[in-house]
């Protein structure tokens, strides 16, 4: 597994898959509905390129991104536990009767 940490590597990473699948540039860009000139900039790292796109031709090329970091949100909203169950059970007369001999 390879840490995607900037985007020359992500930009790396897509044309490394490309290469791989036998695709031109211009391929690619048909195949996701993007321009060339968009594969060009994102396989040559250009930072501000748009995100939707970008993830566009990663599922394109087979990338899929995960998230690894540990699932913070599962604790902070989490939804509250059921309430305790209160346990009932009958009482006697004579048990009455004899409560005051346990206090």
């Amino acid at each position: 597994m390879e840490i995607i940490d900037s985007a020359s590597r992500f930009g790396g990473l897509i044309r490394l898959r490309r290469q791989a699948l036998g695709l031109t540039q211009r391929d690619l860009a048909l195949a996701v509905n993007v321009g060339e000139r968009f594969i060009v900039d994102l396989e040559s790292g250009k930072p501000t390129c748009q995100l939707g796109k970008a993830l566009a031709v990663a599922r394109g090329v087979g990338i899929r991104l995960t998230d690894t970091a540990p699932a913070l949100w599962v604790t902070r909203f989490q939804p509250p536990a059921p309430p305790t169950p209160i346990l009932t059970f009958p009482i006697s007369e004579e048990m009455l009767e004899h409560s005051s001999d346990l206090l």
